[in-house]
């Protein structure tokens, strides 16, 4: 099993509302790109379920500092465009490095203002404005 099959297998179990649709591995330069589906009931709640499981997902990948360098999460939901039509969009992405994810205890930012959080521990943060806090 490659890792990126076996760390999606890990990922699943610890995702809050909403699935591990993909997960890339480059061995290369230690980089991986993982790609979550959540959703809720409102802009609030799909921010919610996209921090907590970045939260949780954080937890797992820095079990692996000797294989990961660069880290980037990104979250596609269901949305209907100016025509109508629904779709998975882009809606999320974070991007950290294992030097900097290493450095927090990701399990304690539960009740913290999730923007705070998300900003405070990722290089960078960008939400969808249909769902920007």
């Amino acid at each position: 099993m490659q890792f990126s099959d076996n760390l999606k297998q890990q990922l699943q179990k610890v995702v809050i509302g909403g699935d591990v649709t993909e997960v890339y591995y480059n061995p290369d330069i230690k980089s991986v790109v993982i790609w979550l589906n959540c959703e809720g009931w409102d802009a609030k709640s799909t921010r919610t379920a996209y921090a907590d499981s970045t939260f949780e997902i954080m937890s797992v990948l820095t079990k692996y500092p000797d294989i990961i360098d660069t880290i980037t999460i990104a979250g596609k939901t269901p949305m209907v465009d100016t025509k109508g039509q629904e779709g998975l969009i882009k809606v999320f992405q974070v991007r950290t490095t294992m030097a900097d994810a290493k450095t927090v205890n990701w399990k304690n930012l539960y009740g913290f203002d999730i923007n705070d959080a998300l900003n405070s521990n990722f290089e960078s943060v960008w939400w969808h404005p249909a769902i920007a806090p």
